[in-house]
Protein backbone atom coordinates (compact mmCIF):
# COMPACT_ATOMS: atom_id res chain seq x y z
CA UNK A 1 0.00 0.00 0.00
CA UNK A 2 1.47 3.43 -0.56
CA UNK A 3 1.62 6.06 2.33
CA UNK A 4 -1.35 8.06 1.12
CA UNK A 5 -3.62 5.30 1.36
CA UNK A 6 -1.90 4.70 4.90
CA UNK A 7 -2.50 8.08 5.94
CA UNK A 8 -6.22 7.82 5.08
CA UNK A 9 -6.87 4.98 6.46
CA UNK A 10 -5.24 5.75 9.47
CA UNK A 11 -7.38 9.45 9.49
CA UNK A 12 -10.57 7.50 8.97
CA UNK A 13 -9.99 6.01 11.82
CA UNK A 14 -8.76 8.45 14.46
CA UNK A 15 -12.19 10.08 13.29
CA UNK A 16 -14.24 7.43 13.96
CA UNK A 17 -12.72 6.41 17.25
CA UNK A 18 -13.22 10.43 18.41
CA UNK A 19 -16.89 10.31 17.29
CA UNK A 20 -17.55 7.24 18.54
CA UNK A 21 -16.04 8.34 22.23
CA UNK A 22 -18.22 11.59 21.98
CA UNK A 23 -21.23 9.56 21.21
CA UNK A 24 -20.72 6.61 23.76
CA UNK A 25 -19.43 8.50 26.70
CA UNK A 26 -21.26 10.81 29.04
CA UNK A 27 -18.48 13.44 29.41
CA UNK A 28 -19.71 16.75 27.57
CA UNK A 29 -21.81 19.02 29.58
CA UNK A 30 -23.41 19.86 26.36
CA UNK A 31 -25.81 16.96 27.11
CA UNK A 32 -26.95 18.71 30.19
CA UNK A 33 -30.56 20.81 29.97
CA UNK A 34 -31.19 23.27 32.54
CA UNK A 35 -34.63 23.31 33.93
CA UNK A 36 -36.30 24.83 36.91
CA UNK A 37 -37.47 22.95 40.25
CA UNK A 38 -41.38 23.53 40.46
CA UNK A 39 -42.93 20.91 42.74
CA UNK A 40 -41.54 18.23 45.03
CA UNK A 41 -43.43 14.69 45.30
CA UNK A 42 -41.03 12.45 47.00
CA UNK A 43 -36.94 12.10 47.59
CA UNK A 44 -36.52 10.51 43.58
CA UNK A 45 -38.96 12.76 41.97
CA UNK A 46 -39.95 15.87 41.35
CA UNK A 47 -41.73 18.33 38.27
CA UNK A 48 -39.65 21.01 36.47
CA UNK A 49 -39.58 23.21 34.30
CA UNK A 50 -37.91 22.80 31.42
CA UNK A 51 -37.90 24.20 27.61
CA UNK A 52 -41.54 26.47 28.47
CA UNK A 53 -43.00 22.95 30.21
CA UNK A 54 -43.55 20.94 33.30
CA UNK A 55 -42.00 17.79 33.21
CA UNK A 56 -41.91 15.10 36.16
CA UNK A 57 -38.32 13.73 36.39
CA UNK A 58 -37.46 10.42 38.28
CA UNK A 59 -34.35 10.26 39.03
CA UNK A 60 -32.18 7.34 37.15
CA UNK A 61 -30.26 4.52 38.93
CA UNK A 62 -31.40 5.22 42.85
CA UNK A 63 -34.34 4.48 44.79
CA UNK A 64 -35.41 6.61 47.62
CA UNK A 65 -38.00 5.16 50.78
CA UNK A 66 -41.60 6.15 49.44
CA UNK A 67 -43.37 8.64 51.61
CA UNK A 68 -47.06 8.21 52.66
CA UNK A 69 -48.77 9.02 48.87
CA UNK A 70 -52.18 8.56 47.10
CA UNK A 71 -50.74 5.42 45.60
CA UNK A 72 -48.08 4.33 48.39
CA UNK A 73 -47.48 3.65 52.07
CA UNK A 74 -44.83 5.07 53.81
CA UNK A 75 -41.52 3.62 54.22
CA UNK A 76 -38.87 3.50 56.82
CA UNK A 77 -37.27 6.87 56.14
CA UNK A 78 -39.50 7.79 53.05
CA UNK A 79 -40.29 10.98 54.60
CA UNK A 80 -36.75 12.11 55.47
CA UNK A 81 -35.77 11.51 52.35
CA UNK A 82 -38.22 14.03 50.64
CA UNK A 83 -37.63 16.70 53.22
CA UNK A 84 -33.82 16.07 52.27
CA UNK A 85 -34.53 16.53 48.16
CA UNK A 86 -37.34 19.48 49.12
CA UNK A 87 -33.97 21.57 50.86
CA UNK A 88 -31.66 20.69 49.22
CA UNK A 89 -33.96 21.58 45.63
CA UNK A 90 -35.75 24.35 46.88
CA UNK A 91 -38.11 25.86 44.28
CA UNK A 92 -36.98 27.86 41.53
CA UNK A 93 -33.82 26.29 41.96
CA UNK A 94 -31.77 25.73 38.24
CA UNK A 95 -30.35 21.76 38.26
CA UNK A 96 -29.44 20.36 34.88
CA UNK A 97 -30.81 17.77 33.23
CA UNK A 98 -28.43 14.74 31.61
CA UNK A 99 -30.34 11.51 29.92
CA UNK A 100 -28.73 8.11 29.76
CA UNK A 101 -30.34 5.53 27.43
CA UNK A 102 -34.41 5.87 28.07
CA UNK A 103 -36.05 8.94 27.97
CA UNK A 104 -38.85 8.08 29.87
CA UNK A 105 -40.55 5.79 31.93
CA UNK A 106 -43.48 3.67 32.14
CA UNK A 107 -45.14 6.26 33.75
CA UNK A 108 -44.21 9.27 30.87
CA UNK A 109 -41.81 10.61 33.64
CA UNK A 110 -38.58 11.92 32.41
CA UNK A 111 -35.24 9.53 33.49
CA UNK A 112 -32.64 11.54 34.48
CA UNK A 113 -29.58 12.55 36.33
CA UNK A 114 -29.16 15.90 37.82
CA UNK A 115 -26.66 18.11 38.48
CA UNK A 116 -26.34 20.62 40.53
CA UNK A 117 -24.47 22.71 38.08
CA UNK A 118 -22.48 22.25 34.89
CA UNK A 119 -19.28 20.52 35.45
CA UNK A 120 -16.29 20.59 33.07
CA UNK A 121 -15.70 16.43 33.26
CA UNK A 122 -19.09 14.63 33.83
CA UNK A 123 -17.15 11.53 34.21
CA UNK A 124 -15.17 12.58 37.35
CA UNK A 125 -16.01 11.13 40.61
CA UNK A 126 -15.25 13.43 42.51
CA UNK A 127 -17.72 15.83 40.40
CA UNK A 128 -20.46 12.88 40.23
CA UNK A 129 -20.23 12.90 44.17
CA UNK A 130 -20.54 16.76 44.85
CA UNK A 131 -22.66 17.69 42.56
CA UNK A 132 -24.68 15.08 40.82
CA UNK A 133 -27.74 14.81 42.71
CA UNK A 134 -28.83 11.58 42.53
CA UNK A 135 -25.20 10.30 44.11
CA UNK A 136 -25.58 13.15 46.49
CA UNK A 137 -29.18 11.14 47.88
CA UNK A 138 -26.92 7.71 47.84
CA UNK A 139 -23.96 9.19 49.43
CA UNK A 140 -26.22 10.49 52.51
CA UNK A 141 -27.96 7.55 52.90
CA UNK A 142 -31.30 9.23 51.56
CA UNK A 143 -31.49 6.60 48.67
CA UNK A 144 -30.17 2.59 47.61
CA UNK A 145 -28.64 2.29 44.20
CA UNK A 146 -31.18 0.55 41.83
CA UNK A 147 -30.01 -0.75 38.41
CA UNK A 148 -32.94 -0.31 35.85
CA UNK A 149 -31.37 -1.18 32.53
CA UNK A 150 -30.25 0.13 29.99
CA UNK A 151 -29.76 3.31 32.24
CA UNK A 152 -26.52 2.46 33.94
CA UNK A 153 -23.95 5.08 32.97
CA UNK A 154 -23.01 5.57 36.52
CA UNK A 155 -24.36 2.71 38.19
CA UNK A 156 -20.72 1.51 39.62
CA UNK A 157 -20.08 4.52 41.40
CA UNK A 158 -23.29 4.38 42.81
CA UNK A 159 -22.83 0.96 43.94
CA UNK A 160 -19.78 2.29 45.45
CA UNK A 161 -21.14 5.30 47.22
CA UNK A 162 -24.28 2.96 48.51
CA UNK A 163 -21.57 0.66 50.33
CA UNK A 164 -19.87 3.64 51.45
CA UNK A 165 -23.11 5.02 52.95
CA UNK A 166 -23.52 1.44 54.80
CA UNK A 167 -20.22 1.33 56.20
CA UNK A 168 -20.66 4.82 57.58
CA UNK A 169 -24.22 4.01 58.91
CA UNK A 170 -25.59 6.96 57.05
CA UNK A 171 -29.15 8.10 56.60
CA UNK A 172 -30.60 5.25 56.30
CA UNK A 173 -28.48 2.50 57.43
CA UNK A 174 -28.29 3.99 60.76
Amino acid sequence: MNKKVIRLIITIIVLIVGYLSQVSSPQSTDQLTPATISKHIDGDTFVVEVDGSQETVRLIGIDTPEKDGPYTEEEPFGQEASNFTAQALPLGTTVYLQIDESDRDTHDRLLRYVWLSPVEDLSDPDSIREQMFNAILIDKGYAEAKTYKPDVAYQQIFDDLEEEAKANKLGMYQ
